[in-house]
C-alpha cells in the first residue's frame, strides 16, 4: 500500500486497508494521471482515469456516484503583501444517495504566487509537499439536493480537511447549481494556518496572512 492512498466516501482518509469500510477511493499518488478505482470490500465496482473525468461513463451514469473536476484558488491578504495562487487539478466525487463526498488536489499543482521563489517556499517550507502531496476534504452533505430538478441549492457540508498531514473537521457553506448542461459546486471559506501546523517565521509574518481565503469551483458535465 506504499504507492496508494485512499479517501473514503465515509469521510475517512488512510493509507492502509480497512475491510469494515464499504467504499474506497484509491489514488495512485505517484501517477500524474491520478487513476481512480472504486471498490466495495473485495469487489471492483468500476475503474476510470481522471484524465477523462469530464464525462460520465455508462457504468457511472447508472450509479449514484457523480464525478467532478475543477479549481481551487487561495488568497493571502497581509499588511505588506497579497498572494494569490490557483490549481485547476481539483478532482472529486459525490454519492447522491449516501450524501457523502471526497475531493482532492495536489499541492504542487498550485500556480501563481508573486515569484517562482515564493512558490518554492510554499512547497518546501510551509506545505512540505513532498511529504504531504495532497490536500483533501471528505465528509457528508447536510442539506437536501434534488439532483434531477434544475435550480440553485445552498447547503452546508460537514467534513474533514486534511492539510499538511493534519485533519480538522469543518462545516462550510456550498452552492450547488443544477442545470440541463450539468452540475456545479462552489464554496468560499477561510482556513487558519495554525490549525494545520503551518508556522510562519516572524520575519515574514507581515507578508503572509494567518487566515487564508479559499474558493472551490467544480463542475460535472452530466447529471445522475
Amino acid at each position: 500500500m506504499n504507492e496508494w492512498e485512499y479517501i473514503t466516501l465515509d469521510g475517512k482518509h488512510s493509507s492502509g486497508a480497512e475491510q469494515k469500510l464499504s467504499v474506497y477511493l484509491f489514488f495512485d499518488v505517484h501517477n500524474p494521471l491520478y487513476n481512480l478505482i472504486l471498490i466495495s470490500k473485495n469487489s471492483i465496482l468500476f475503474c476510470f482515469s481522471l484524465l477523462a473525468i469530464g464525462s460520465l461513463t455508462p457504468s457511472l451514469a447508472q450509479s449514484s456516484i457523480i464525478n467532478f473536476n475543477g479549481r481551487v484558488d487561495f488568497y493571502s491578504d497581509a499588511p505588506q503583501e497579497q498572494i494569490r495562487a490557483e490549481s485547476e487539478q481539483l478532482i472529486g466525487v459525490i454519492d447522491t444517495v449516501r450524501k457523502t463526498f471526497a475531493f482532492q488536489v495536489p499541492v504542487k499543482s498550485f500556480l501563481g504566487f508573486n515569484s517562482e521563489l515564493q512558490r518554492q517556499h510554499f512547497n518546501e517550507n510551509y506545505m512540505e509537499s513532498n511529504r504531504y502531496p495532497q490536500l483533501s476534504y471528505t465528509g457528508k452533505i447536510l442539506g437536501n439536493i434534488s439532483y434531477h430538478i434544475p435550480g440553485e441549492y445552498i447547503v452546508k457540508s460537514k467534513g474533514s480537511f486534511r492539510i499538511h498531514g493534519i485533519e480538522k473537521e469543518e462545516i462550510i457553506e456550498n452552492t450547488v447549481t443544477i442545470k440541463e448542461s450539468g452540475i456545479s459546486v462552489s464554496s468560499d471559506f477561510f482556513i487558519r494556518l495554525a490549525d494545520y501546523n503551518i508556522h510562519i517565521p516572524r520575519i515574514v509574518q507581515k507578508k503572509i496572512a494567518p487566515k487564508i481565503s479559499i474558493r472551490i469551483q467544480a463542475k460535472n458535465s452530466s447529471r445522475p
